[in-house]
């Protein structure tokens, strides 16, 4: 499963996950829509909470817009791992923060 970021520096990159029926990612569409609801004046240096993360896309596109930190609580550990792995790679790690747990 891929998702695309849609904006910002990171702007065109992939997120890649593996497939799973429980798994539904915010559509691009939908995630543009919020962003630019927000605007850059809102979003620039925030805090941002990812709750059941998922991809993590939502707040990888928050980071890529300009937020400054992004807390992703997400209770799949295998989600948890692949968030870390591509916060890592995309070097956006040291802006993030993964926990395991349940976000009730």
């Amino acid at each position: 499963m891929n998702v695309r970021i849609t904006g910002g520096e990171l702007k065109g990159r992939m997120i890649r996950f593996q497939t799973s029926k429980a798994l539904r990612p915010t559509t691009s569409m939908v995630r543009g829509a919020i962003f630019t609801i927000l605007g850059s004046n809102v979003l620039e240096g925030a805090q941002v909470l990812d709750l059941f993360s998922g991809t993590g896309a939502m707040g990888i596109e928050a980071i890529s817009r300009g937020a400054g930190h992004v807390d992703f609580i997400e209770l799949d550990s295998r989600r948890c791992k692949e968030i870390r792995t591509i916060l890592h790679d995309f070097k956006i790690d040291q802006k993030a923060k993964v926990t395991y747990g349940n976000a009730f």
